[in-house]
């Protein structure tokens, strides 16, 4: 049976057990997160596919997830830091701007169809050091102390920590979020993995090439 809850459009897609940080500032949605910290109730996070953040009404993707509120820091003048952390995906049937400030969606749960199991945790394996590779040349690309990356156990998790933690295009991960197979998701996932691997291996070697034979340090 389909569930009314709040939903917050934004340029981001939040995957389950994804971690969301935000700067709450426009009253309707003061107004929308109030109601959600007192009730204890989460709100549904939606990439746009048209419109913006503030203002009139944007577009949603009808894929999103649940963020729960686990932290609120209540400022002198009305505005909130709040943490929230992605629970679990939906499908939004439909949507309106009409009967609160915010916008309102019908959903109904989205869960990854069956698979098979030995294949999924055989990618899983593979998928892995891969991620955690790809961790590595990202923080190294950023000149971030290195900081292991712990990887689920669970193959489904896995995929959503590597969807989190890639850093391309919005659509590109709303495709992944969108998926229905964890299997077809890490496939998916292995591939952009290797891509933009590739990619920063080639960056980090142009950057130390250009660097002669003095180092930063």
């Amino acid at each position: 049976m389909p569930e009314e809850i709040p939903l917050f459009p934004l340029n981001t897609v939040l995957f389950p057990g994804m971690p969301l940080p935000l700067h709450i500032f426009e009253q309707r949605y003061r107004e929308m997160i109030g109601l959600c910290s007192s009730e204890d109730r989460p709100f549904g996070v939606v990439l746009i596919r048209e419109g913006m953040e503030v203002g009139e009404p944007a577009q949603p993707f009808e894929v999103g997830t649940l963020a729960k509120i686990v932290a609120v820091d209540q400022l002198q003048d009305g505005r909130m830091n709040i943490v929230t952390v992605g629970t679990k995906r939906f499908h939004l049937l439909g949507f309106s701007a009409e009967k609160k400030p915010y916008i309102i969606g019908d959903i109904e749960p989205l869960a990854d169809e069956p698979a098979e199991q030995e294949a999924t945790r055989a990618i899983a394996q593979e998928v892995g050091p891969i991620v955690q590779r790809y961790v590595a040349l990202t923080q190294a690309a950023a000149e971030q102390e290195l900081t292991p990356l712990q990887l689920p156990s669970d193959p489904e998790e896995m995929s959503y920590l590597v969807g989190a933690v890639l850093r391309i295009r919005n659509r590109e991960r709303q495709r992944l979020l969108e998926m229905q197979s964890t299997l077809q998701r890490l496939t998916r996932e292995r591939e952009i993995l290797d891509r933009e691997s590739r990619s920063l291996q080639e960056f980090l070697e142009r950057r130390k090439g250009s660097l002669g034979p003095f180092s930063r340090n």
